[in-house]
């Protein structure tokens, strides 16, 4: 992380040797070649203690910075345990999530930080998380040359790194692939985030010392990045296989309108049960209706009874004659 003061300390360190060579050769046409070996080593010397404390001075805002870091933290138990690691030049941080299937990003707060190319001490964070689902791709890349890609086949993911690739400038001014140094070795990660679609991961970034693909501090960073680009590609390999098994077992989901169709069906006995029950009581009227029109052939020979009782009684001249015509019908029967 560099400052004001380490960049002044830097210039310092650098201009002291020019310093010296100079003094070496006015010393030389003066014939004086020992003050001329010592004025360059002397200058050699504190252009070194220069740059050293240039280097301390920015080790030590690093180290402070990455501490305010530590103090932004998702809303997660046993948030220490997860594993995460932090961008070289500090601008951002991811981590896993294996419990809940998340990744996790930290980056500069847009709201309060604009157009941030070197982390400050103080430089607040933002952090946001996404699913396994959501990484749609990831590159490797050594001085802004692809080195390696997994991505998952889909229009979406296809348009964000081409609209990823549009928005790089960097990638249009840089020469050609390393071969034999670097000074920068990256994770490009694609989310699905059509506003802020990548995440750029530093394990390495020097531009002003290059190191060697043979060298052990190579084969430490790389080590590192070829880690987390394993484990995304295994995040993204998993999410797409457990995708096609579901839709492989996606038919079996057409059944449950079957279901829904079988309790649409339990309906209508009931309607039947109640039109039964409505004609049950019909029947029942009319069953009443019978019972009243066979009570009623009953009370009609009553009807008589009353009517007889209502007549006067005949006199005996009438009985004679009565008894003379139903012998002479043949009738001899005598009441």
């Amino acid at each position: 992380m560099p400052s004001k003061l380490s960049n002044l300390l830097a210039g310092l360190g650098c201009l002291t040797p020019i310093t010296g060579i100079v003094l070496l050769c006015y010393f030389l046409f003066q014939s004086s070649i020992s003050l001329g070996v010592i004025s360059i080593v002397v200058s050699f010397v504190i252009a070194i203690i220069f740059i050293a404390l240039g280097i301390r001075i920015e080790e030590k805002r690093k180290l402070k910075q990455l501490d305010f870091l530590q103090t932004f933290q998702p809303d997660v138990d046993d948030f220490h345990k997860l594993k995460s690691f932090t961008s070289y030049d500090l601008l951002t941080k991811i981590a896993i999530d294996d419990q809940h299937g998340k990744v996790y990003f930290w980056a500069a707060d847009s709201d309060k930080v604009q157009n941030v190319t070197k982390a400050y001490v103080g430089m607040p964070y933002t952090i946001k998380s996404y699913n396994y689902s959501d990484i749609l791709a990831v590159k490797f890349t050594e001085d802004h040359h692809q080195t390696a890609i997994v991505q998952r086949d889909t229009h979406f993911t296809h348009y964000l790194l081409n609209k990823v690739s549009e928005e790089k400038v960097e990638s249009k001014n840089a020469s050609g692939p390393p071969i034999d140094k670097i000074s920068s070795m990256d994770l490009e990660i694609i989310v699905n985030n059509n506003v802020n679609p990548r995440y750029l991961i530093r394990f390495y970034h020097s531009p002003n010392m290059r190191i060697r693909k043979d060298s052990p501090e190579y084969q430490v960073h790389y080590s590192s990045l070829q880690q987390w680009f394993t484990r995304l590609e295994t995040i993204i390999d998993e999410t797409e296989e457990s995708f096609a098994t579901s839709n492989v077992e996606q038919p079996l989901e057409i059944t449950e309108p079957t279901d829904h169709e079988d309790l649409f069906q339990e309906d209508p006995p009931n309607e039947k049960t109640q039109i039964m029950v409505d004609v049950d009581i019909k029947q029942y009227s009319l069953d009443l209706t019978k019972d009243r029109t066979e009570l009623n052939p009953q009370s009609i020979p009553d009807d008589p009874i009353p009517k007889q009782t209502s007549e006067k009684p005949t006199s005996y001249f009438e009985q004679l004659i009565e008894k003379n015509k139903r012998q002479l019908r043949g009738d001899y029967s005598d009441e």
